[in-house]
């Protein structure tokens, strides 16, 4: 899918990430999981800090991550571990069972430049929603230790029960 001002590449989110060196991109987005299983490697320090090395200054990443209210382990998880590697990164609860955890540079600026007046109102309410994630280096998420599939059956079994 392409327009005047964007192009969207579906892929293996961290392969491609890996091919594009020398490639930078305003917004990156991973929404790349079957429900509710995230693949580890798009969840840990080494993603995020290939992912931080494709943006383009000011660029914004963004992740949808799946999980239950009462179990939030896996959102804190992939949010500490952006937080590692990004100075700015806020978790938004879009849906009961839906989080975006978005990360950049900087703090987001407090006024958005909005091309088209009616989306005006959800800018707005995402970013009244929008809570800023503090460093948490015991939940880090490396190539080396990251139980998404541990916390994401935790989380399954906790919600059947």
């Amino acid at each position: 899918m392409s327009g005047d001002n964007l192009t969207v590449h579906t892929a293996d989110g961290r392969p491609f990430l890996d091919r594009a060196d020398g490639q930078r991109w305003d917004v990156i987005h991973i929404d790349a999981y079957r429900q509710p299983y995230i693949p580890f490697y798009l969840t840990t320090r080494e993603f995020f800090e290939l992912a931080k090395s494709r943006l383009a200054p000011g660029g914004v990443l963004s992740i949808n991550v799946g999980s239950t209210p009462e179990d939030p382990r896996i959102n804190e998880a992939v949010a500490a571990t952006m937080r590692d590697v990004f100075p700015y990164v806020g978790r938004y609860r879009a849906e009961r069972y839906n989080e975006v955890i978005i990360a950049r540079g900087s703090r987001p600026p407090s006024g958005f430049a909005l091309m088209q007046p009616e989306i005006a109102p959800l800018v707005e309410e995402f970013r009244a929603g929008l809570v800023q994630v503090e460093p948490d280096a015991d939940r880090v998420l490396t190539d080396d230790r990251a139980p998404v599939e541990w916390m994401t059956d935790r989380m399954i079994f906790g919600e059947a029960s």
